[in-house]
């Protein structure tokens, strides 16, 4: 199976970044993905460095690109209700620079060369799989 998301959209706030006594940290932030005129809010949580940069360099309306895996998690609420929640797990994060348009363009094309590559490996996974779908 292939757990991959690659998305890339913009900041809706500064993310809420905690500190652990074990020394972990945890960086989250919601990010708005827009498809023609609808836009598709993700949860995304970082960890540890990924965290720490998010933490420094994202603010609200920053343009970034993600690398990260689907993570659901279930609980019960106070109230006893079950809750639950799909989130992203970070594991590349780049903030577009939107200020240096030739910055951008290279830093776009190097997100469009990331996609090829993905694309080609599930290519190759599709060609080995045995779900008949």
């Amino acid at each position: 199976m292939i757990n991959k998301v690659l998305g890339m959209g913009y900041v809706s706030s500064k993310p809420d970044y905690q500190e652990y006594s074990s020394g972990k940290c945890k960086a989250s932030f919601s990010m708005g993905i827009n498809y023609g005129k609808d836009t598709t809010w993700v949860e995304v949580e970082c960890w540890d460095k990924i965290a720490k940069n998010a933490n420094t360099y994202l603010n609200k309306g920053s343009l970034v690109f993600i690398e990260a895996k689907l993570k659901y998690t279930s609980w019960k609420d106070k109230n006893g209700s079950f809750r639950s929640k799909l989130f992203c797990v970070c594991d590349f994060l780049k903030v577009i620079n939107t200020k240096n348009p030739e910055a951008s363009e290279k830093e776009i094309h190097n997100i469009s060369e990331i996609k090829k590559t993905v694309d080609s490996d599930i290519e190759q996974q599709k060609q080995f799989d045995d779900v008949p779908w």
